[in-house]
């Protein structure tokens, strides 16, 4: 982190265990003043109409030359596109359920490991997702997946959240109905067809390792993964849903992989529920995966430390 430029922390109030605002507050600020970091804060409300992307375009229009984002996969991810849009670099102290992003680059999940990233990392050009025009970091999904999210933002709002909580969100969707996609799948000019209830388009490397796939070499290369569910019967479905949503997708049992440098999906009707990093969206009828070109500067630790 640069001590000369303007910083500015952009904090999602929901995020993580979800502590009183002030104490949360006054721990960052403590935490980065023991690091030698000085930043602005600019808090995102427990309201969910309030857009991190546009508070941070705020921040950039306000001067500042470093966005920091303070919360989960979903606020670093809306944080990021402002910051690869405006040229910005972002720092980033993971305070989400599962923190892929912050993970697969080896920044702590410990808040003051994370700050001590801030304030000695280096910057690193980081490979982002665009959907059409829309950034994301680690993944997208269609079809059932989505709705496992909304099951799961009703069960931290009851029980808080975690990562149990999380998991928690998968039964009560997969004892519901389901519609099959007809998906037209083009992956680097090639075509398929997919019958499926979930694709899953994934941009880490890391997280793929999470569910057992290695991929490496093809992430490196500037591909995505993309999964789609095997039709089979409900059971199988099931099965497959409850597995990815548990980051234990079993590739030959339950899902086929495809791998390509672009990505267009034409979902075949004019509305559907997307979700990037964890976030729904509503969907266009084609979607179309590429690479953001030129990637964003991420702080991440130095080479040989130990968070590296």
């Amino acid at each position: 982190m640069n001590h000369g430029s303007k910083h500015c922390v952009i904090l999602n109030e929901g995020a993580g265990d979800q502590a009183c605002l002030s104490a949360r507050l006054d721990m960052l600020e403590s935490t980065m003043s023991q690091h030698g970091l000085r930043a602005d804060f600019r808090v995102l409300s427990g309201n969910k109409n309030v857009d991190p992307g546009t508070v941070a375009q705020e921040a950039v229009q306000d001067g500042y030359t470093e966005l920091v984002a303070a919360g989960g996969d979903g606020t670093v991810a809306a944080v990021a596109g402002v910051a690869w849009r405006s040229g910005t670099s972002l720092g980033v102290l993971p305070m989400g359920t599962f923190n892929f992003f912050a993970r697969s680059l080896g920044i702590p999940e410990e808040m003051g490991e994370a700050m001590t990233v801030l304030a000695r990392g280096q910057t690193r050009q980081v490979e982002l997702g665009l959907m059409n025009d829309l950034v994301f970091l680690n993944n997208a999904s269609i079809g059932l997946y989505p709705a496992i999210l909304e099951q799961r933002e009703g069960i931290y709002d009851r029980w808080g959240r975690s990562r149990l909580a999380a998991y928690g969100s998968v039964p009560g969707v997969l004892l519901g109905r389901h519609r099959i996609m007809r998906l037209d799948i083009q992956s680097d000019g090639e075509s398929h067809r997919r019958r499926t209830a979930l694709a899953f388009v994934c941009n880490s490397a890391f997280q793929l390792r999470q569910y057992g796939i290695e991929a490496e070499d093809e992430i490196a290369a500037g591909k995505f993964a993309l999964l789609t569910s095997r039709r089979g019967d409900r059971r199988d479905l099931l099965r497959a849903a409850w597995r990815l949503a548990r980051g234990k997708p079993r590739k030959t049992e339950d899902f086929d992989l495809i791998f390509g440098r672009e990505i267009v999906i034409d979902l075949g009707c004019d509305r559907c529920t997307t979700a990037l990093d964890g976030e729904k969206r509503e969907a266009e009828p084609t979607l179309r995966f590429t690479k953001a070109p030129g990637g964003l500067a991420v702080i991440v630790p130095e080479a040989g430390s130990d968070a590296a």
